[in-house]
């Protein structure tokens, strides 16, 4: 269960009594980087597909956030932001991403993808092919391609 207020019923999981998931600092998020050879990549993997059983939520400054249950402890949720994590992991390596920062990032970008094509297959259907912006990509790659030598 969520309360808008902190979270989730019976838990506490505000900023307050979590300092260590503020999102008010800027923090640069990298790229989500997948490796056959790194478990980490796999378990994020593993992780992003399960998005559907997320809670979400917000911290108190208004980022988005998510309670990501555990792989190994039953009934356990971690609050996970894509910059910050509750788990055991992101607290002892805080300058490296969890599985489960990993895993949010990676949702997000394949939300944020999804969204993109579903707008253009609307676009299609209403009959608008490209947009300004769109045109201007096309002719910097078209220069681009002009520019280099031909093998």
């Amino acid at each position: 269960m969520r309360s808008a207020r902190n979270g989730w019923l019976g838990h506490d999981h505000s900023e307050s009594a979590h300092p260590e998931l503020s999102t008010r600092a800027v923090v640069a998020v990298t790229p989500v980087t997948i490796s056959a050879n790194n478990p980490r990549s796999i378990k994020a993997i593993e992780i992003a597909a399960g998005a559907g059983q997320w809670l979400t939520c917000h911290t108190a400054d208004g980022a988005q956030a998510y309670g990501i249950p555990s792989q190994r402890e039953p009934g356990r949720y971690y609050l996970v932001t894509c910059q910050r994590c509750s788990c055991p992991d992101a607290q002892r390596h805080p300058l490296q991403a969890c599985k489960h920062q990993l895993g949010v990032r990676l949702y997000r970008e394949l939300a944020k993808a999804q969204q993109q094509a579903n707008s253009l297959k609307v676009r299609h259907r209403l009959g608008v092919h490209a947009t300004p912006a769109d045109y201007a990509r096309i002719f910097q790659a078209a220069r681009a391609n002009r520019r280099q030598p031909r093998a």
